[in-house]
């Protein structure tokens, strides 16, 4: 582990979600992996052009992107079975994905179905039932996956309406990734 327990199951939790079938065809995209893992950021969003804030055509040009961060309260514990030289640790902890998306122009006045069409993407992120276009959860048993063991969605949001003309209308699903490995 070069950068840590902490960074590295971000990355982890980062690198299976990018494999994730919906996450890579998210919005019409076809992204390969490369290009969904470039949509995933830790903690916050890459710097503003100006330093301060994103512009409204900055935050339009980024999304759809995540987020993943590490839970600062239950986020990351390492722990072993058995004491002696021997023992192998074993790590579980908690983390946060952020989902957003800018509101497709053509549904800005449907906001049920721009609800629904979002819960289903945020759905198939989470599994898809189909191990050809996997979700999470089918790749949370794969072996160099994120071993999320189970996987809470924590609700949506759209952006309020005084913060429309700074950032655009968008939609945002967290969701609480719990994970065991070792």
């Amino acid at each position: 582990m070069t950068a840590g327990w902490i960074r590295n199951t971000a990355a982890l939790a980062a690198g299976t979600l990018s494999r994730c079938h919906a996450f890579q065809n998210w919005q019409g995209n076809a992204w390969n992996e490369a290009q969904a893992l470039a949509r995933i950021y830790h903690h916050a969003l890459p710097p503003p052009a100006d330093g301060r804030q994103h512009t409204l055509a900055e935050m339009e040009a980024l999304r759809p992107f995540a987020l993943v961060w590490t839970e600062g309260v239950d986020g990351l514990e390492v722990f072993r079975d058995t004491a002696g030289p021997d023992w192998a640790p074993r790590a579980s902890g908690h983390l946060v994905i952020c989902l957003e998306q800018s509101v497709p122009d053509a549904d800005l006045n449907d906001p049920s179905k721009v609800e629904r069409d979002f819960e289903t993407t945020v759905g198939l992120i989470m599994g898809s039932g189909n191990a050809s276009q996997p979700g999470l959860y089918e790749l949370s048993g794969i072996p160099g996956e994120l071993p999320a063991t189970r996987i809470v969605y924590r609700g949506s949001a759209r952006t309020p309406q005084e913060e429309l003309q700074d950032i655009g209308d968008a939609q945002r699903a967290w969701l609480d990734i719990y994970w065991t490995m070792g």
